[in-house]
């Protein structure tokens, strides 16, 4: 019985003492390691040694390169290239000397403890330093102004010096970023410099302000019902420009207009539409003609209308409107088909006595033809033209001739193009001594097929390069 009762009690004494010896075990064990329920960085820590946790941490790192946003470029700095290397284990024994292992057993109770910890970072600065350096961010954009130029859409203000970024800032964005372990920086606004600007630079934004609102204005010309609503580069084009090509201003610092400079800008806008004997022509050899003669286009009547539009402009009117009238025009008819030559018409080269004919851009005839007889003054005029009549099987009849023609296409006072089936000898000095009366004879095969083709409207252009070439510059 005493036996029983003394095995009782030391069983009772053990089971008393149990707890106590596993809490005591276990505060012994978390020692060096890091107690019950410890997460770091998304690592179960429990039972680990700092270094244990280093190690994974470490091996899970993907920094392997960092991106360098700046502009619309990336650049990419790999870790090799600064001698980049990481290590939490200080961060980590900071942590573990934290923890109470004694007081492991207030996790079972309070639940897990999560953690996060940066780790050291250690990189080569002047590697780094020569990366920045060849990428250059205190020079894109160069060279840095704050002008006011003429471009295609007018004058604009050309100030790309609030875009400077401030090197040393950038350096710093990037120090930071790798420092805390980024994969990605973008050097933004923050990285910019602070800028000043000089007194020219100030007056260059305060003309380049007066230009805005100038802008505002609206100068519409109404040609018969068709209106031409003038751009900013048009705009532009009615103020007076200083030797450099800036708009000129006066002591205030006003954008100053004349009605001269007006006319000569509604000159270049109406230009355009002034196509009667007013042509530049691209021939089929890329060289250009002017021609001032002719039947084809509209004379546009801009008397006047420069000192109207320069009244309004300088009263300060916002929305100006001015009526054109047409000195020459020609008629409903003619203007549906023949306004503008496009691209079906008729070139004949007094030079070449060559005649090309092309269809929406395609050169469908290329043939030699005789124009009219230059030693006795019946030269084929010069001009830009067009097919006013057309007719087959008919007689041409002048003073001392009538012949039969199978073709006849008439462009200018009896002056057309036909067949010649009398005609034998086609060189290109034929019309010199052995030419037309002024018609542009044309071998029957070639003129019936122009024929098929052609219509009342098709500007025929005839020209000669020694008369009307321009001189090309390069």
């Amino acid at each position: 019985m005493k036996r029983t009762v003394k095995l009782l009690t030391i069983l009772i004494m053990l089971t008393l003492l149990m707890p106590g010896l596993l809490y005591i075990g276990l505060a012994y064990y978390y020692r060096e390691t890091y107690s019950y329920g410890t997460v770091i960085n998304g690592i179960y820590a429990t039972g680990k040694t700092p270094e244990d946790v280093n190690e994974e941490l470490v091996r899970g790192e993907d920094y392997s390169t960092l991106y360098i946003g700046l502009g619309d470029e990336l650049y990419d700095v790999k870790a090799e290239d600064i001698d980049y290397s990481i290590d939490y284990l200080n961060p980590l024994k900071q942590y573990k000397r934290m923890q109470n292992p004694y007081l492991w057993i207030t996790n079972i109770l309070n639940g897990m403890k999560s953690r996060t910890v940066r780790p050291d970072t250690e990189y080569d600065r002047d590697k780094l330093d020569d990366i920045i350096d060849r990428i250059g961010p205190d020079r894109i954009g160069e060279p840095f102004v704050c002008e006011i130029e003429y471009s295609e859409d007018g004058y604009i203000l050309k100030d790309n010096k609030s875009m400077q970024y401030d090197r040393e800032k950038c350096v710093d964005k990037v120090t930071q970023a790798i420092e805390e372990g980024q994969l990605y920086v973008m050097l933004g606004d923050e990285c910019r410099k602070d800028i000043s600007y000089t007194d020219e630079e100030l007056k260059q934004r305060e003309v380049y302000d007066r230009i805005r609102q100038y802008h505002d204005t609206t100068v519409t010309i109404d040609l018969e019902g068709m209106d031409i609503v003038l751009s900013n580069a048009e705009l532009d084009s009615l103020l007076v420009r200083d030797a450099d090509g800036l708009p000129g201003t006066d002591e205030e610092g006003a954008l100053i207009i004349t009605k001269e400079s007006v006319a000569d800008g509604l000159k270049d806008v109406i230009a355009p539409y002034n196509t009667y004997n007013n042509h530049f022509f691209k021939t089929h050899d890329g060289r250009t003609v002017h021609l001032t003669k002719g039947t084809l286009g509209n004379s546009v009547d801009t008397s006047g209308i420069a000192d109207d539009v320069y009244e309004a402009l300088v009263s300060g009117e916002r929305n100006i409107r001015q009526s054109l009238t047409y000195s020459h025009k020609m008629n409903e008819k003619e203007q549906e088909s023949a306004d503008t030559i496009d691209n079906t018409y008729i070139e004949i080269s007094l030079d070449e006595q060559r005649m090309y004919f092309y269809i929406d851009g395609e050169l469908k005839v290329d043939i030699n033809v005789v124009t009219g007889t230059h030693v006795t003054g019946q030269d084929t005029p010069e001009g830009v033209y067009y097919i006013y009549n057309m007719k087959r099987n008919t007689y041409l009849v002048g003073e001392n001739y009538r012949c039969f023609v199978y073709t006849w296409m008439p462009i200018v006072r009896g002056v057309g193009i036909h067949d010649a089936t009398w005609r034998k000898l086609w060189e290109s000095d034929t019309y010199i001594k052995n030419g037309s009366h002024g018609c542009i004879n044309t071998p029957l095969e070639e003129a019936r097929y122009i024929y098929d083709h052609a219509y009342v409207g098709l500007p025929v252009i005839v020209y000669s390069y020694e008369n009307s070439a321009i001189e090309q510059t390069t």
